[in-house]
Protein backbone atom coordinates (compact mmCIF):
# COMPACT_ATOMS: atom_id res chain seq x y z
CA UNK A 1 0.00 0.00 0.00
CA UNK A 2 1.23 3.37 -1.29
CA UNK A 3 0.84 5.58 2.19
CA UNK A 4 1.61 8.79 0.37
CA UNK A 5 -0.97 11.89 -0.52
CA UNK A 6 -2.59 11.19 -3.77
CA UNK A 7 -3.65 14.04 -5.65
CA UNK A 8 -4.95 13.45 -9.57
CA UNK A 9 -5.41 16.65 -11.62
CA UNK A 10 -6.89 16.59 -14.22
CA UNK A 11 -8.26 18.91 -16.93
CA UNK A 12 -11.45 20.71 -16.46
CA UNK A 13 -12.65 19.35 -19.95
CA UNK A 14 -12.80 15.58 -17.79
CA UNK A 15 -14.34 17.02 -15.16
CA UNK A 16 -17.35 18.36 -13.34
CA UNK A 17 -19.69 21.41 -12.45
CA UNK A 18 -21.81 20.51 -9.37
CA UNK A 19 -24.90 21.64 -7.97
CA UNK A 20 -24.80 24.48 -5.34
CA UNK A 21 -25.19 22.49 -1.72
CA UNK A 22 -28.90 23.93 -0.67
CA UNK A 23 -28.66 27.22 0.40
CA UNK A 24 -25.88 26.57 2.41
CA UNK A 25 -24.28 30.80 2.30
CA UNK A 26 -22.64 31.77 5.57
CA UNK A 27 -25.67 33.59 7.09
CA UNK A 28 -28.68 31.89 5.69
CA UNK A 29 -31.12 30.55 7.62
CA UNK A 30 -30.33 26.30 8.03
CA UNK A 31 -31.94 23.30 9.45
CA UNK A 32 -30.54 22.37 12.56
CA UNK A 33 -31.07 20.10 15.39
CA UNK A 34 -30.47 18.22 18.55
CA UNK A 35 -26.81 16.86 18.96
CA UNK A 36 -24.45 15.69 22.08
CA UNK A 37 -25.80 12.93 24.57
CA UNK A 38 -29.06 12.52 26.47
CA UNK A 39 -30.45 16.03 25.96
CA UNK A 40 -33.44 16.63 28.23
CA UNK A 41 -36.03 20.02 27.12
CA UNK A 42 -33.64 22.38 29.01
CA UNK A 43 -32.08 22.29 26.15
CA UNK A 44 -34.22 23.07 22.64
CA UNK A 45 -35.52 20.02 21.44
CA UNK A 46 -34.58 18.18 18.08
CA UNK A 47 -37.80 18.24 16.02
CA UNK A 48 -38.74 16.49 12.66
CA UNK A 49 -39.15 20.15 11.12
CA UNK A 50 -35.32 20.48 11.99
CA UNK A 51 -34.18 17.32 9.63
CA UNK A 52 -32.65 15.35 12.39
CA UNK A 53 -33.00 12.08 12.32
CA UNK A 54 -33.74 11.01 15.86
CA UNK A 55 -32.43 7.53 15.59
CA UNK A 56 -29.21 9.54 15.13
CA UNK A 57 -29.88 9.87 19.08
CA UNK A 58 -30.44 12.92 21.03
CA UNK A 59 -27.23 14.83 20.22
CA UNK A 60 -23.57 14.43 18.63
CA UNK A 61 -20.12 15.56 19.74
CA UNK A 62 -17.48 16.45 17.25
CA UNK A 63 -13.45 16.67 17.92
CA UNK A 64 -12.40 20.27 16.69
CA UNK A 65 -8.54 21.05 17.93
CA UNK A 66 -6.09 19.09 17.56
CA UNK A 67 -6.44 17.75 21.07
CA UNK A 68 -7.93 14.50 20.69
CA UNK A 69 -9.51 14.33 23.93
CA UNK A 70 -11.52 17.85 23.36
CA UNK A 71 -14.68 18.07 22.03
CA UNK A 72 -17.29 20.54 21.17
CA UNK A 73 -20.97 19.56 21.99
CA UNK A 74 -23.55 20.23 18.56
CA UNK A 75 -26.33 21.12 20.66
CA UNK A 76 -29.98 19.91 19.21
CA UNK A 77 -32.65 22.37 17.62
CA UNK A 78 -30.53 25.43 17.76
CA UNK A 79 -30.71 27.23 14.51
CA UNK A 80 -28.43 30.56 13.03
CA UNK A 81 -31.02 32.51 14.80
CA UNK A 82 -31.66 30.53 18.40
CA UNK A 83 -27.82 30.18 18.27
CA UNK A 84 -27.38 33.87 17.93
CA UNK A 85 -30.02 34.72 20.85
CA UNK A 86 -28.57 32.25 23.21
CA UNK A 87 -25.68 33.19 25.96
CA UNK A 88 -25.75 29.43 28.17
CA UNK A 89 -27.69 26.41 28.08
CA UNK A 90 -27.54 23.85 30.63
CA UNK A 91 -25.72 21.30 28.55
CA UNK A 92 -24.32 20.12 31.75
CA UNK A 93 -26.50 17.03 31.53
CA UNK A 94 -24.48 16.12 28.92
CA UNK A 95 -22.07 14.89 31.57
CA UNK A 96 -20.54 11.37 31.87
CA UNK A 97 -22.70 10.11 28.68
CA UNK A 98 -21.08 7.40 27.26
CA UNK A 99 -20.13 7.55 23.57
CA UNK A 100 -19.32 6.19 20.29
CA UNK A 101 -16.37 8.11 18.63
CA UNK A 102 -16.09 7.22 14.58
CA UNK A 103 -13.56 8.41 11.88
CA UNK A 104 -11.95 7.44 8.68
CA UNK A 105 -11.48 4.22 9.95
CA UNK A 106 -14.68 3.45 11.07
CA UNK A 107 -15.21 3.04 14.85
CA UNK A 108 -12.61 4.42 17.19
CA UNK A 109 -13.59 3.51 20.36
CA UNK A 110 -16.20 4.72 22.95
CA UNK A 111 -15.34 7.03 25.95
CA UNK A 112 -17.32 8.98 28.77
CA UNK A 113 -17.94 12.59 27.80
CA UNK A 114 -17.90 15.19 30.19
CA UNK A 115 -18.50 18.85 29.43
CA UNK A 116 -16.57 21.72 30.67
CA UNK A 117 -18.07 24.79 29.71
CA UNK A 118 -21.80 25.70 28.69
CA UNK A 119 -20.99 29.13 26.95
CA UNK A 120 -22.14 28.77 23.29
CA UNK A 121 -20.62 32.59 22.65
CA UNK A 122 -21.43 36.06 23.03
CA UNK A 123 -22.91 38.95 20.57
CA UNK A 124 -21.02 38.22 17.12
CA UNK A 125 -18.87 35.07 18.22
CA UNK A 126 -21.03 32.15 18.34
CA UNK A 127 -19.45 28.78 19.57
CA UNK A 128 -20.22 25.32 20.85
CA UNK A 129 -20.09 24.22 24.13
CA UNK A 130 -17.08 22.62 25.20
CA UNK A 131 -16.12 19.49 26.90
CA UNK A 132 -13.27 16.69 27.19
CA UNK A 133 -13.69 12.60 26.04
CA UNK A 134 -12.22 10.36 29.55
CA UNK A 135 -10.57 7.86 27.27
CA UNK A 136 -8.47 8.88 24.27
CA UNK A 137 -8.98 6.24 21.49
CA UNK A 138 -6.11 4.65 19.62
CA UNK A 139 -7.61 5.36 16.16
CA UNK A 140 -8.38 9.22 15.10
CA UNK A 141 -11.83 10.28 15.43
CA UNK A 142 -13.49 13.06 14.45
CA UNK A 143 -17.44 12.24 15.35
CA UNK A 144 -19.19 11.03 18.39
CA UNK A 145 -22.75 9.73 19.08
CA UNK A 146 -24.42 8.07 22.11
CA UNK A 147 -23.34 4.65 22.67
CA UNK A 148 -25.37 2.21 20.73
CA UNK A 149 -26.94 4.75 17.77
CA UNK A 150 -24.56 4.00 15.19
CA UNK A 151 -22.40 1.06 13.71
CA UNK A 152 -19.23 2.86 11.91
CA UNK A 153 -18.26 1.98 8.11
CA UNK A 154 -14.33 1.86 7.70
CA UNK A 155 -13.29 3.52 4.59
CA UNK A 156 -10.84 2.65 2.15
CA UNK A 157 -8.94 6.20 1.45
CA UNK A 158 -7.43 7.21 -2.09
CA UNK A 159 -4.20 8.19 -0.06
CA UNK A 160 -3.93 4.27 1.44
CA UNK A 161 -3.76 3.04 -2.09
CA UNK A 162 -1.43 1.55 -4.80
CA UNK A 163 -0.89 3.00 -7.52
CA UNK A 164 -2.87 0.93 -9.49
CA UNK A 165 -5.84 1.25 -7.28
CA UNK A 166 -5.57 5.28 -6.77
CA UNK A 167 -5.26 5.81 -11.03
CA UNK A 168 -8.62 3.08 -11.36
CA UNK A 169 -10.54 5.19 -8.52
CA UNK A 170 -9.65 8.52 -9.93
CA UNK A 171 -10.60 7.24 -13.25
CA UNK A 172 -13.95 6.35 -11.70
CA UNK A 173 -14.70 10.17 -10.61
CA UNK A 174 -13.46 11.45 -13.57
CA UNK A 175 -16.31 9.53 -15.60
CA UNK A 176 -18.66 10.72 -12.96
CA UNK A 177 -18.36 14.61 -13.37
CA UNK A 178 -17.05 14.24 -17.17
CA UNK A 179 -21.15 15.36 -18.20
CA UNK A 180 -20.51 18.46 -15.60
CA UNK A 181 -17.11 19.42 -17.53
CA UNK A 182 -18.40 22.80 -18.69
CA UNK A 183 -20.94 23.74 -16.41
CA UNK A 184 -21.03 26.00 -13.24
CA UNK A 185 -18.95 29.53 -13.57
CA UNK A 186 -17.12 29.98 -16.96
CA UNK A 187 -13.80 31.71 -15.41
CA UNK A 188 -13.31 28.21 -13.95
CA UNK A 189 -13.39 25.97 -17.57
CA UNK A 190 -10.48 24.54 -18.96
CA UNK A 191 -8.74 24.57 -15.53
CA UNK A 192 -7.60 21.66 -14.03
CA UNK A 193 -9.04 19.82 -11.14
CA UNK A 194 -7.09 18.05 -8.27
CA UNK A 195 -8.71 15.31 -5.81
CA UNK A 196 -8.71 16.60 -2.07
CA UNK A 197 -10.01 13.43 -0.83
CA UNK A 198 -12.04 10.51 -2.02
CA UNK A 199 -13.30 7.38 0.03
CA UNK A 200 -14.69 3.68 -0.80
CA UNK A 201 -17.06 1.90 1.19
CA UNK A 202 -20.08 -0.33 1.52
CA UNK A 203 -23.42 0.35 1.64
CA UNK A 204 -26.31 -1.60 1.50
CA UNK A 205 -25.66 -4.44 -1.06
CA UNK A 206 -23.35 -2.43 -3.01
CA UNK A 207 -20.35 -0.04 -2.88
CA UNK A 208 -20.48 4.12 -2.93
CA UNK A 209 -17.75 6.35 -2.62
CA UNK A 210 -17.18 10.39 -1.44
CA UNK A 211 -15.14 12.57 -3.46
CA UNK A 212 -14.00 15.75 -2.41
CA UNK A 213 -12.50 17.89 -5.26
CA UNK A 214 -11.27 21.49 -6.32
CA UNK A 215 -9.75 23.85 -9.08
CA UNK A 216 -8.36 26.85 -8.80
CA UNK A 217 -7.60 30.12 -10.42
CA UNK A 218 -4.38 31.17 -9.08
CA UNK A 219 -4.30 34.86 -9.72
CA UNK A 220 -2.13 36.57 -7.49
CA UNK A 221 -4.67 40.02 -6.92
CA UNK A 222 -7.80 37.41 -7.22
CA UNK A 223 -7.18 33.98 -6.21
CA UNK A 224 -10.14 31.80 -6.59
CA UNK A 225 -11.09 28.18 -5.95
CA UNK A 226 -13.90 25.39 -7.23
CA UNK A 227 -14.84 22.76 -4.45
CA UNK A 228 -17.32 20.24 -4.94
CA UNK A 229 -18.43 16.97 -3.06
CA UNK A 230 -19.81 14.02 -5.24
CA UNK A 231 -21.06 10.87 -3.63
CA UNK A 232 -21.93 7.85 -5.90
CA UNK A 233 -22.91 4.21 -6.07
CA UNK A 234 -22.29 1.39 -7.79
CA UNK A 235 -24.71 0.16 -9.91
CA UNK A 236 -24.96 -2.25 -12.61
CA UNK A 237 -21.14 -2.79 -12.52
CA UNK A 238 -20.38 1.20 -13.14
CA UNK A 239 -20.51 4.14 -10.52
CA UNK A 240 -23.77 6.31 -11.07
CA UNK A 241 -23.76 10.04 -8.84
CA UNK A 242 -26.43 10.07 -6.30
CA UNK A 243 -25.50 13.48 -4.92
CA UNK A 244 -23.22 16.66 -5.72
CA UNK A 245 -22.64 19.81 -3.91
CA UNK A 246 -20.82 23.02 -5.36
CA UNK A 247 -19.43 26.03 -4.27
CA UNK A 248 -16.71 29.04 -5.21
CA UNK A 249 -15.47 32.08 -4.60
CA UNK A 250 -12.67 33.89 -3.06
CA UNK A 251 -9.73 31.92 -1.68
CA UNK A 252 -10.28 33.10 1.63
CA UNK A 253 -13.82 32.73 1.53
CA UNK A 254 -15.17 29.93 -0.61
CA UNK A 255 -17.03 27.31 1.37
CA UNK A 256 -14.83 23.88 1.40
CA UNK A 257 -16.29 20.51 2.91
CA UNK A 258 -14.48 17.77 5.14
CA UNK A 259 -15.94 14.41 5.21
CA UNK A 260 -15.60 13.55 8.95
CA UNK A 261 -17.22 9.86 8.46
CA UNK A 262 -19.11 7.19 7.43
CA UNK A 263 -21.75 5.71 9.37
CA UNK A 264 -24.63 2.99 9.89
CA UNK A 265 -27.72 4.38 11.75
CA UNK A 266 -29.01 1.06 13.58
CA UNK A 267 -32.01 1.46 14.38
CA UNK A 268 -32.63 2.16 10.54
CA UNK A 269 -30.30 0.53 8.61
CA UNK A 270 -30.00 3.90 6.90
CA UNK A 271 -26.31 5.51 6.06
CA UNK A 272 -24.84 8.81 6.67
CA UNK A 273 -22.10 10.90 5.93
CA UNK A 274 -20.90 13.27 8.51
CA UNK A 275 -19.72 16.44 6.57
CA UNK A 276 -18.61 19.95 7.99
CA UNK A 277 -18.66 22.98 5.72
CA UNK A 278 -16.28 25.63 6.82
CA UNK A 279 -15.97 29.50 4.93
CA UNK A 280 -13.29 32.13 6.20
CA UNK A 281 -15.25 32.99 9.09
CA UNK A 282 -17.13 29.95 10.42
CA UNK A 283 -18.19 26.23 9.79
CA UNK A 284 -21.33 24.36 10.54
CA UNK A 285 -21.81 20.46 10.20
CA UNK A 286 -24.29 18.23 8.38
CA UNK A 287 -25.37 14.58 7.89
CA UNK A 288 -26.03 13.37 4.29
CA UNK A 289 -28.13 10.25 4.60
CA UNK A 290 -29.08 7.42 1.91
CA UNK A 291 -32.54 7.72 1.35
CA UNK A 292 -35.28 5.91 -0.51
CA UNK A 293 -34.32 5.08 -4.42
CA UNK A 294 -30.26 5.31 -3.26
CA UNK A 295 -30.26 8.56 -3.31
CA UNK A 296 -28.38 11.19 -1.35
CA UNK A 297 -29.72 14.20 0.93
CA UNK A 298 -28.39 16.77 3.33
CA UNK A 299 -31.40 16.00 6.04
CA UNK A 300 -29.92 18.32 8.69
CA UNK A 301 -27.49 21.03 9.14
CA UNK A 302 -26.69 22.14 12.48
CA UNK A 303 -26.23 25.69 13.06
CA UNK A 304 -23.90 27.68 11.60
CA UNK A 305 -20.71 28.98 14.50
CA UNK A 306 -18.55 32.12 13.80
CA UNK A 307 -15.37 31.21 16.34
Amino acid sequence: MNSRRVIASVSAVTWVALLACNGDRKKAAADSSAIGARVPAVVAPATPSTGWDEAAGPALILSTTNDPASAAVILPGLTDNTLASSGQSDSSVLSNSRVELFGPGGLAGEAVFQVAATSIGVESCQSWPQGRISERPKRPWRVGFEKGRMKGVPLDSIEGMSDADSAAFTGEIMRIVLPYAQRGDSAFHGLPFSVRKAYRFPVVSTRGFVASVVRKINEEANPRQEHFLIIAERSGGAYREVFQSRASGPEESVRTNEILAVVNLVETGKTAIAITFEDGEGWRVGLVERVSGGQWRVMWKSAYTSC
